[in-house]
């Protein structure tokens, strides 16, 4: 008898570092991105589409989604030499991931995105890596990982990519306790 393996939904999934990471700790992965990154695991489902228009119904039965919004928009506000230059960010994709996640009802939600985005977001409930997350998370190991200033320009997959421990370590603990921490945490 094979074992249905929980829904986990992985919005703008890039390259799929947070779906690798995923699929490892045992669950179906469907990744949401405007382009197909061609090192986007194989094994893990795929949606080509903005999340703005996405129907968050369809991943009614997911156990857990995580979002990783861009960041650029965030992270010219760390830098002086752009901070005048830079326009208040557009929320609307982080705003899409949030209606998704109502229209959804995941047990776990959890949006990823710089300490810069926490002028717009809120303080975030966690930080680690230089990650800093909102939603169904107060607990999580703490990582080694390349500090994102040591990736050139050209590798940003790469300074993108959340570090697999430490999804691993938040999915694994979703997968013990389905409603993690979910009644402690009012979301926006």
């Amino acid at each position: 008898m094979t074992q249905v393996k929980p829904r986990a939904v992985d919005l703008c999934c890039g390259s799929g570092g947070v779906t690798e990471a995923l699929l490892d700790a045992g669950y179906e992965v469907t990744g949401v991105d405007i382009v197909k990154h061609p090192k986007y695991p194989r094994t893990a489902g795929f949606i080509l589409a903005d999340v703005i228009g996405l129907n968050g119904l369809q991943f009614a039965s997911t156990r857990f989604m995580w979002a990783s919004p861009p960041c650029v928009e965030f992270s010219r506000w760390r830098m002086p030499w752009t901070r005048e230059l830079a326009r208040e960010p557009s929320l609307a994709i982080v705003d899409a991931c949030y209606r998704i996640r109502d229209e959804a009802q995941p047990d776990v939600f959890i949006l990823e995105n710089v300490r810069e985005a926490q002028r717009w977001l809120g303080k975030a409930n966690l930080q680690r890596a230089e990650r800093y997350l909102w939603g169904d998370v107060l607990l999580a190991p703490a990582v080694q990982a390349r500090a994102k200033e040591s990736f050139s320009g050209l590798q940003a997959d790469l300074r993108a990519r959340v570090p697999h421990d430490l999804v691993f370590a938040l999915a694994m603990m979703a997968k013990e306790n389905p409603r993690l921490q979910k009644h402690l945490e009012a979301q926006p």
